[in-house]
């Protein structure tokens, strides 16, 4: 298919069409497993007794996990013109942080996986550290764009704009927006199950029953309110092109 017309991979229905079906499996397994929140998805007991219709409403759920999930790729996307070095972006990094990153998200993982056998405590520790350590990232990233780098950001857009309207580099463009996307799609599914960890230690495994639907609103409240803010950024962006 031309630009113009885009290609199949490329809508929104295909690129998030793993990401509900994956979803709509971590739903079902996840609040089958609490006697509260089985009540709440309205399906059967049993995998058996699943209808049509239980598989159309576990679908809808899939979806909109699907979409809550990926809520971090967003703040990723806007602040995607500060993570390489450019010629606008005159400080690159070390690699210390990505080794930080990798170490740390390494260590959580293996520290999770021994003492969700030994110690449930800990367990709900690691789970709220991972899930702190992603929502602190994602605001890291937001006061970056807003207050410490904005001129690079839309140097970076202008620049970018420019370069892509350029004929020569239209192979280039559709080259990496392919990769991108395809990529997009399987970061969703990864984003997925980080937020399936807190959901299961923290509503999953709780017993009482008001505490843990609290503990779920409160959980997809804090995954979406940085995402949020990218409102603002959007907004922000079409001032600074009126300002022009």
């Amino acid at each position: 298919m031309s630009e113009k017309n885009g290609n199949w991979w490329e809508f929104y229905g295909i690129r998030y069409a793993q990401g509900a079906v994956v979803g709509a499996m971590l739903i079902y397994l996840l609040f089958s497993q609490n006697a509260t929140l089985k009540k709440v998805i309205f399906v059967p007991d049993r995998a058996a007794d699943l209808s049509m219709a239980h598989l159309a409403l576990l679908g809808v759920y899939g979806l909109a996990y699907c979409y809550i999930a990926s809520a971090p790729i967003l703040i990723m996307h806007a602040a995607r013109g500060l993570l390489y070095k450019s010629r606008l972006n005159r400080m690159p990094s070390t690699g210390w942080q990505y080794r930080l990153l990798f170490v740390l998200v390494t260590t959580l993982s293996l520290l999770a996986i021994y003492f969700t056998f030994v110690n449930q405590e800990f367990m709900k520790l690691m789970a709220v550290g991972l899930f702190g350590f992603l929502i602190s990232v994602q605001l890291i990233l937001i006061g970056e764009i807003f207050f410490l780098s904005w001129d690079k950001v839309i140097g970076y857009y202008e620049l970018t704009v420019a370069r892509r309207n350029d004929p020569m580099n239209l192979e280039f463009v559709e080259s990496y927006k392919h990769i991108r996307e395809h990529g997009n799609s399987f970061l969703i599914v990864l984003f997925q199950f980080l937020l399936a960890v807190p959901i299961f230690v923290l509503v999953v495994l709780e017993r009482d029953a008001e505490r843990s639907i609290a503990n779920f609103l409160i959980i997809i409240l804090f995954w979406i309110f940085p995402a949020s803010l990218i409102w603002l950024f959007g907004n922000k962006l079409e001032n600074h092109l009126e300002l022009r």
